[in-house]
């Protein structure tokens, strides 16, 4: 998702001594501190201060709260502001607000308003000072990353390093979580967790916690993900908008994606389906698109191909007024998916090629390998072994390098199943015998676990070793019971 230097520079100038008003505003503008008053009368409040830097700092504070509940009125404060700093001719001002408006019409789809006011920022900047050009390079950073050009996101955020210094640690905060989100994207978790505990130092806010409850959760770290969740979720302790605001909805759907990981599907879908209304109501586009995307995926481990496709296609839709590249890419193959599920080998294909094609040209090689095991499995279906095995030989050099080791041993436990129809038993066992000590070791792994001990009874019977066949049938049985997959297993053994 997007994320820009709003929330850091709010802390920061919070911390500037300034007028009452202002300072009232950076108390009514912190997250947790109370009900938040009207924007309309805020709005009118700050009409009565004379034009003054101080009023300028005002409307970038109520700028950044209209920003997470009415992004399309936030870009008449963030031009309200802008017209005020070009009549102070303060050029930080200026810049700081067209960041703003850049920010701002990401938001609401406005791709190519955003790009233009990020640069029109660029240029305003003759000198530099503690927050800016450092701000809207790593806005600029944001929105190519949001984007899918994940090459421009690091090279804005290599030209931001090269401009911090301590006199701004929210900068340096805002520089740490951009390079956070930067590494999860590319699946290197362990690096991701470390820059948002960096982040959470100098500047704690919901973002960054969500940032660590994604690594987390994609490590398997479901207590740590759960921690991370409930820091975040306390900075609304006493907001009692929560359902109008774009980052507590996003923290809603972040608690669906921990109750799909311990498969609680009812919990998921209720903050699912809360979180999908709740962006629909306030218009919260991109953010509607996110979660039909997490509802499709719900559909499809559920079984109901059609009704996650017809979500995915809509998430497509609005992902593609953004530009949202690496979103588009990842739904083409969760979309393949779907449809080798339903039996539509053909266009799961095609629609893997898509998936593939789009990854490379990001470049994202985590989800070029995705791709490519979803080709593996394809033409394994198709019974041609050996272009299965290229593809899967392709996702493992990308997957063994990665912190995620879960897709690294899907894709050996795929490569297993090829051998084993080929006939080479041998090679199929040493390959499950890797899978099984890490699902041995994981207890979330169960239901894997239980068809790997099947697996290797089968290999074992095949082999004419009736003892180890046996064994590995009885290990599947008695870890089966009490599990829906009991009765299946029971039918088989």
């Amino acid at each position: 998702m997007f994320h820009s230097l709003a929330g850091d520079i709010e802390s920061r100038f919070c911390r500037f001594p300034m007028g009452l008003l202002l300072t009232l505003l950076c108390l009514i503008f912190t997250p947790a501190t109370g009900q938040t008053p009207q924007l309309d009368s805020i709005r009118s409040s700050i009409s009565s201060i004379g034009d003054s830097y101080e009023k300028a700092k005002s409307l970038h504070q109520l700028f950044l709260k209209a920003l997470d509940k009415k992004p399309n009125i936030s870009i008449k404060d963030a031009y309200a502001g802008l017209q005020l700093a070009k009549k102070l001719d303060d050029k930080e001002l200026i810049a700081m607000f067209l960041t703003d408006l850049g920010n701002a019409n990401y938001i609401i789809g406005e791709i190519s308003n955003s790009k233009s006011f990020f640069f029109q920022a660029l240029k305003e900047i003759e000198i530099k000072t503690p927050d800016y050009p450092i701000g809207t390079l790593i806005s600029l950073s944001n929105f190519y990353r949001s984007t899918g050009k994940f090459d421009s996101a690091q090279y804005y955020l290599n030209e931001a390093s090269s401009l911090l210094d301590e006199s701004s640690p929210s900068a340096i905060a805002s520089y740490y979580q951009s390079l956070g989100w930067l590494s999860y994207n590319d699946a290197r978790l362990k690096e991701a967790i470390q820059y948002a505990k960096r982040k959470i130092s100098l500047n704690p806010d919901p973002s960054a916690y969500s940032l660590l409850f994604r690594s987390y959760i994609k490590l398997e770290l479901y207590d740590s993900a759960k921690l991370a969740l409930t820091n975040a979720f306390q900075f609304y302790a006493n907001d009692k908008d929560t359902l109008s605001s774009r980052n507590y909805i996003s923290l809603i759907i972040n608690r669906g994606e921990y109750f799909i990981e311990i498969s609680d599907y009812a919990k998921a879908l209720y903050n699912y389906e809360l979180a999908y209304q709740a962006a629909t109501q306030n218009n919260f586009n991109i953010l509607r698109a996110y979660v039909g995307q997490r509802l499709g995926y719900f559909f499809e481990i559920n079984g109901n191909y059609p009704k996650a496709i017809e979500l995915y296609d809509e998430a497509i839709e609005t992902y593609t007024v953004y530009d949202a590249r690496h979103q588009i890419a990842k739904i083409y193959g969760r979309i393949a998916w779907s449809l080798i599920y339903s039996n539509n080998k053909v266009l799961a294909e095609q629609f893997a090629h898509r998936a593939r094609l789009q990854m490379k040209a990001i470049p994202d090689k985590v989800g070029v390998a995705f791709a490519w095991n979803i080709l593996g499995y394809i033409n394994f279906l198709n019974g041609d072994y050996t272009t299965a095995l290229v593809y899967y030989d392709s996702a493992m050099t990308v997957r063994k390098n990665i912190d995620r080791q879960l897709e690294y041993y899907k894709t050996l436990s795929n490569i297993a199943e090829v051998f084993e129809q080929k006939g080479d038993l041998s090679k199929a066992l040493e390959q499950l015998k890797q899978v099984l000590h890490q699902e041995e070791s994981n207890s979330r792994e169960i239901n894997n676990m239980i068809f790997t001990y099947h697996t290797i009874g089968r290999i074992y019977f095949k082999l004419g070793d009736k003892i180890n066949a046996e064994k590995y049938y009885l290990l599947a049985y008695d870890s089966a019971k009490g599990n829906k997959l009991y009765p299946q297993l029971k039918k088989s053994l």
